[in-house]
């Protein structure tokens, strides 16, 4: 976990009409790139720009990389690899490449663009094959200004192609685009001497002012949606179910959000269900004798598959084993499904993709989706995974399950219990004190005194703890080189830790519990309880840590790597990085978990439990999630808190910037910047003042001076 201190011309909107590829070269080109940018029938055509870089977006260097358009790339088109994984866009990329070098020179000259999978390996063939397609671009061989090779495999046959090309064509540029299967090899080296030569690009997924962009043109002539609020759905959306920001995935959620548009991502069971639904009636490859089966019989079906796939701890799966597990369970429900025609559309659609000789899902929440729909109608399943807190390895399962009818009282009761058992054996197992107050001596501008107690009440509280003496020593001793026994006292420790385990249940108790309308207040608010405690334990082994963090920039404990990012690079001592870490520690804590719990619909419960923890830094850890997410009411628990706070407290401290940032940052309405701001003035000015309660005059002399500067430039 990393720490943090506190347009393009070629876009095209029109709508989808039958494709002609007649016409002179730039006709084609343009036909077949509008064919490639059109993912369904009912959707729009649009391009944005896209980012490419020396580097995968995996790599740790990534920040300080500077990426490439792809407009220069065709300006000035040279040899290389671009890589990505699959369904990124690539072939929509050559597309644009080859129509947009056209489109620039006035040579008349043309980057040949083709499928690698349906050209022969050997050079007469080649040759064949390059001059039809000049015949179909309407251009001379003499025009060849290089080409472009969609879905180039690597295997030996693709390898001879482009050896045999280059030897037929000497001196053009060959741009190869390689789709990866599994994403997890994006960073690995082509095994090909034929490409090893050629220098590799990585096609990036869509940063937000790239999905902003491409939601601008989408929402033309749609003036009830709001670009910014939009935007933000669709980014949250995405990222939520941990899928990439493709353009793909982005006008999914767009077409979603046209049909229904809602701000908060209250059930994505729904959302899911939604996108199966479009997915599977816009499905047209199905043979005119077949039928189209039943959604919902594929939904029980495929659940029947995915429990077994997760009694067994399996991943892939053949496709024998899975015409087998399907038609074993029509056999038992005396149902008639074409599996045939299941497992097509499932391919074809890529909610499953190969690996190898055999197909995995491309995305575990499809798993986890048709899973849940089985334990909500199998008990057996649905206790195998309530029991021994398995739901923990996946809490999106758990989400998924209390958001089909959104009242699985079984599963909130189940969740506190465990959540109780879990942090029961966190204390005795680490000797932390349950009530140990980490910001208890600090103050908005802390004093010298009030950070030698928080040290001496670090090192008093932990004494006696059970934490590994490596930790302690990181703590106690400035000047030791303490990397390597400190990482090998902690991965003895790690396997008989259960810290992880307890976040990833905290994960999916927060997606459940706002799944839950209509589970009792009373069980709701004792799981809410839960999920903030372990929140504050997050923060108490963090404050535990910082002087390690503070000294070597990162930290392990029980399985969770702890990072500093560049941004504390530039404190350039230990004591002021470690000042600015205690700062931060509340902040990234929120950063990190407030979208498991975000639902507009819990203001209430909030409420509740503000009302009901005062002075705790659970209710900190609240009234920032309010600040962040603000539901119904937020501004009178803000306000009511702001006036009984100290007014040099470190909690009023902490609200004051988050309100801050919020209303420099966020994309909000004039209205609720005002409010933002009147906060955040109001905080300021009891800081400065003392005024228990500021009148609107100090609060607006505050907010000038303090909100209303301009930006630094």
């Amino acid at each position: 976990m990393a720490f943090r201190p506190v347009a393009s011309k070629h876009i095209a909107v029109d709508i989808v009409t039958p494709i002609s590829l007649g016409g002179d070269t730039s006709d084609i080109l343009q036909a077949e790139f509008d064919e490639s940018t059109t993912c369904y029938s009912s959707k729009k055509r649009l391009w944005i720009d896209r980012d490419l870089a020396s580097v995968p977006e995996t790599s740790p260097d990534r920040d300080a990389v500077t990426t490439i358009s792809c407009g220069e790339v065709a300006k000035s088109p040279r040899s290389c690899v671009i890589r990505s994984p699959k369904q990124f866009g690539l072939t929509c990329l050559g597309r644009f490449l080859a129509l947009e070098y056209f489109r620039e020179n006035d040579t008349g000259a043309a980057l040949v663009m083709t499928d690698v999978s349906g050209m022969p390996h050997h050079r007469e063939g080649i040759i064949a094959h390059i001059e039809t397609r000049c015949k179909e671009l309407q251009i001379e061989k003499k025009s060849i200004a290089g080409f472009i090779l969609d879905n180039w495999g690597g295997d030996k046959g693709d390898r001879r192609l482009l050896r045999e090309l280059k030897n037929a064509y000497q001196g053009l540029p060959t741009i190869v685009l390689a789709g990866i299967d599994d994403c997890r090899q994006i960073a690995e080296a082509m095994q090909t001497e034929d490409a090893a030569e050629l220098p590799t690009l990585y096609l990036w997924s869509l940063s937000r002012a790239r999905i902003r962009e491409l939601t601008t043109k989408y929402l033309q002539g749609m003036d009830n949606l709001d670009d910014d609020l939009v935007t933000k759905k669709v980014t949250e959306d995405i990222d939520g179910l941990n899928i990439h920001r493709t353009p793909l995935n982005c006008l999914l959620i767009l077409k979603l959000a046209e049909q229904a548009f809602d701000e908060s991502p209250v059930n994505r069971t729904e959302m899911i269900g939604r996108v199966l639904f479009l997915l599977f009636y816009q499905y047209s490859k199905i043979p005119r004798y077949a039928a189209r089966p039943d959604l919902k019989d594929c939904e029980f079906a495929l659940g029947y598959f995915c429990e077994w796939l997760l009694r067994g701890g399996k991943k892939s799966f053949s496709k024998s084993e899975f015409y087998q597990k399907v038609q074993e369970y029509c056999d038992k429900q005396i149902l008639d499904l074409d599996i045939e025609i299941l497992f097509a559309f499932l391919v074809s659609e890529n909610i499953f993709v190969r690996k190898g000789l055999e197909f995995e899902f491309r995305f575990t929440y499809w798993l986890y989706f048709f899973a849940a729909h089985r334990m909500h109608h199998d008990s057996n399943f649905r206790g195998f995974i309530l029991s021994e807190r398995r739901y923990s390895a996946f809490p999106e399962i758990i989400e998924f399950y209390a958001g089909i009818d959104r009242m699985r009282t079984d599963a909130i009761v189940q969740l506190t219990q465990d959540m109780d058992a879990m942090d029961a054996d966190f204390l005795q197992r680490t000797g932390m004190p349950s009530d140990f107050s980490p910001f208890k001596n600090i103050l908005w501008v802390p004093t010298e005194e009030g950070v030698e107690q928080l040290k001496k009440q670090l090192s008093d509280s932990l004494a006696e703890s059970a934490l590994p003496s490596a930790v302690k020593d990181a703590i106690a001793d400035v000047g030791y080189d303490r990397a390597k026994p400190y990482d090998q006292a902690l991965a003895k420790f790690i396997e008989e830790s259960s810290l992880i385990q307890m976040i990833q249940a905290m994960k999916g108790a927060a997606r459940a519990l706002r799944n839950s309308d209509h589970v009792s207040p009373t069980a709701k608010a004792q799981l809410l309880e839960r999920v903030i405690r372990c929140w504050v334990r997050v923060c108490q082994i963090l404050v535990v840590l910082s002087p390690v963090l503070a000294e070597q920039k990162e930290a392990r404990f029980e399985g969770i790597n702890f990072c500093l990012d560049k941004t504390f690079d530039s404190y350039t001592t230990q004591t002021a990085r470690w000042k600015a870490l205690i700062n931060a520690v509340v902040s990234n804590v929120i950063l990190w978990y407030h979208q498991d719990i975000f639902s507009r619909k819990m203001g209430a419960l909030f409420s509740n439990f503000v009302q009901d923890h005062p002075s705790e830094l659970g209710e900190l850890l609240i009234l920032m999630v309010m600040v962040k997410q603000r539901p119904p009411g937020w501004e009178k628990k803000l306000e009511y808190f702001i006036i009984r706070e100290h007014k040099n407290s470190f909690p009023l401290s902490r609200i004051y910037v988050a309100l801050w940032q919020e209303f420099k940052l966020s994309f909000s309405t004039e209205r609720t910047r005002q409010q933002l701001r009147h906060l955040a003035g109001m905080a300021v000015a009891k800081h400065l003042t003392g005024a228990k309660h500021p009148n609107p005059k100090l609060v607006e002399q505050a907010a000038k001076k303090n909100l209303d500067v301009p930006e630094e430039k």
